[in-house]
C-alpha cells in the first residue's frame, strides 16, 4: 500500500513549488480521521489538550497545541518526521498555495524527538510524541491540514491524520432539536444555526461559505450547508425545516480495559495465552427493539489509560486482544459488519470487519487494543451501494446525546484558499 503513494508524497514534499497536481489526499481522509500505512503503527491519538471530548483543533495564532501520540510496534527508535498539507473542506489538497505560505516556521518538516520504550509489558513497543506549533515548524493560514508522518524515507508515509485551524472571524449559535417531520420525530435530531461576522461582511455569502456539521467526529457522516436562508445584517441564518437531520442513533457501546487485574463491566474473562492478553467480552444482543435507556457513554472517544497502580500508560500500557460480538440469527449474505470508533480513525478495514460465527449465532471480532476505555459502534455497510447504516444494530432515538461541531469556511472570488473562520461545538444534552 506504501508504494500506491509514492507519487503523492514526491509531489507533496517538492519544497517551494505550487502543488497543482490532484495528490488523491481525500481518497485516505475523505472518511476517515486518519489512514494508517504501516502495520506497526498502532493508538494513535491527536488531541488539541482542551478537555476529555475534543477534537484535534487550534486557533490560529495562538498558544494552543496539537498533541499527536503513537505506538510502534518495531520497538527500536526510529527518526520520524512530520509536516503538513493543506486542504479544502472536502479533503483535496489546496493546489493553489504553496507551502510556504501556510508554514512559517523555521522549517517544512520537522523530527519527532520524543520517544521511549515501553517497559515491563508483554508488548514491546517505542511510544512517540510531538506537538505543534514549536519553534521549528508553524501555520500560517487556517483551514483543514493533513499530518503527515514518515521515516527517513519521506516518500513512503506511516500514517497521516486530520487536524483544524480556525481564526475567530465569526461566532456561532447552534441549537439541536426535533425534526419537523412528523414520521421522524422520534428518531432524528435537527441542527439549526446562526453565523455572526459581527463587523465584517463577508463577500458573495450565497456562493463563498461552506459549512460542514459533523456528528461525534465522524467522518463519514458529514453535512454540507452552503447558502443561507436568508441574511439580516451580519448574521447569516441556517434555520432550514428540512436540512441538517442526523439520526440519534443509540449511546455508544464501551468496553473498560484500564486494568487487566480485575474483571470490568461487560468482560466476562482475562487471560494469558502465548504471551498475550485475551479480553472476552458478554454475550449482547442488539438495542434497536429496546425502550430507550440513558447511561453515560464518552461519544465515540478512545480514551487510553491505566489504573494509577499499573503506571504509565504511555510506556507502561499493555495491549491485549478484545473479542467484541453481536447476536444475529443468520448472517447477512451481501452486506459487512464493522466496529467502529475513534480507537481506529472510523476505518473500515480487514482488522474491524466482523465475522459470523455459525456454532455461535453471531458477528464478531477480535481487536488489538492498547488499555484504556474505548467506545464503539456497529455499523453495517451495504456492498451494492457502499451505503453506511449506523442504525441497523442498535436502533434511532431522539433522546440519545450527541455532539455535533460547525465549523464554517470561507473562500470569496480572488481567494486561492479555504479560510477556517469559525468553530462551535455544542453537546445536545445541554439544548
Amino acid at each position: 500500500m506504501k508504494k500506491s503513494v509514492i507519487l503523492l508524497m514526491i509531489i507533496l514534499f517538492s519544497g517551494f513549488t505550487a502543488m497543482s497536481e490532484d495528490l488523491g489526499i481525500e481518497k485516505y481522509l475523505g472518511d476517515n480521521n486518519y489512514f494508517v500505512f504501516d502495520e506497526n503503527i498502532h493508538s494513535i491519538e491527536i488531541k488539541n489538550g482542551y478537555g476529555e471530548w475534543c477534537q484535534p483543533i487550534i486557533e490560529l495564532g495562538s498558544n494552543d497545541k496539537i498533541h499527536v501520540t503513537f505506538d510502534d510496534f518495531d520497538a527500536i527508535g526510529k527518526n520520524y518526521k512530520y509536516t503538513f498539507v493543506h486542504c479544502d473542506p472536502t479533503w483535496h489538497q489546496s493546489n493553489e498555495i504553496l507551502r510556504s505560505d501556510y508554514m512559517t516556521g523555521y522549517y517544512f518538516e520537522d523530527y519527532i524527538n520524543d520517544y521511549s520504550q515501553s517497559f515491563n509489558t508483554l508488548r514491546d513497543y517505542t511510544h512517540y510524541s510531538v506537538s505543534f506549533p514549536n519553534e521549528n515548524i508553524n501555520i500560517g493560514y487556517s483551514g483543514n491540514y493533513a499530518l503527515v508522518v514518515y521515516e527517513e524515507n519521506e516518500y513512503e508515509p506511516s500514517f497521516i491524520a486530520r487536524f483544524y485551524v480556525y481564526e475567530r472571524q465569526t461566532s456561532i449559535v447552534m441549537t439541536e432539536g426535533f425534526s419537523k417531520n412528523p414520521s421522524l420525530f422520534n428518531t432524528v435530531q435537527r441542527v439549526y444555526f446562526t453565523i455572526d461576522s459581527h463587523n465584517s461582511i463577508l463577500r458573495e455569502p450565497y456562493n463563498s461559505l461552506t459549512v460542514v456539521i459533523q456528528q461525534n467526529n465522524k467522518p463519514f457522516h458529514v453535512q454540507y450547508a452552503f447558502a443561507p436562508k436568508y441574511i439580516t445584517g451580519t448574521s447569516y441564518v441556517y434555520d432550514y425545516d428540512d436540512k441538517y437531520e442526523f439520526y440519534g442513533n443509540y449511546e455508544f457501546r464501551n468496553v473498560d480495559i484500564s486494568t487487566l487485574k480485575v474483571l470490568s463491566r461487560y468482560v466476562s474473562e482475562i487471560d494469558v495465552v502465548n504471551g498475550e492478553y485475551y479480553v472476552y467480552t458478554h454475550g449482547i444482543s442488539p438495542w434497536r427493539t429496546k425502550t430507550y435507556q440513558r447511561y453515560l457513554d464518552n461519544d465515540g472517544e478512545a480514551r487510553l489509560f491505566i489504573s494509577p497502580e499499573d503506571g504509565f500508560v504511555a510506556t507502561e500500557g499493555e495491549y491485549a486482544y478484545v473479542n467484541l460480538h453481536i447476536q444475529a440469527n443468520v448472517p447477512m449474505q451481501n452486506d459487512e459488519m464493522y466496529v467502529c470508533g475513534d480507537f481506529n480513525g472510523w476505518q473500515m478495514n480487514d482488522a474491524n470487519r466482523m465475522v459470523y460465527n455459525y456454532d455461535r449465532g453471531e458477528y464478531e471480532v477480535s481487536l488489538y487494543l492498547k488499555q484504556g476505555i474505548y467506545d464503539y459502534m456497529y455499523i453495517l455497510r451495504r456492498n451494492d451501494t457502499g451505503d453506511l447504516d449506523e442504525t441497523y444494530i442498535d436502533g434511532t432515538f431522539v433522546e440519545t446525546q450527541n455532539h455535533y461541531s460547525i465549523m464554517v469556511y470561507y473562500h470569496p472570488t480572488g481567494e486561492r484558499y479555504s479560510r477556517l473562520v469559525g468553530y462551535s461545538l455544542i453537546n445536545s444534552e445541554d439544548e
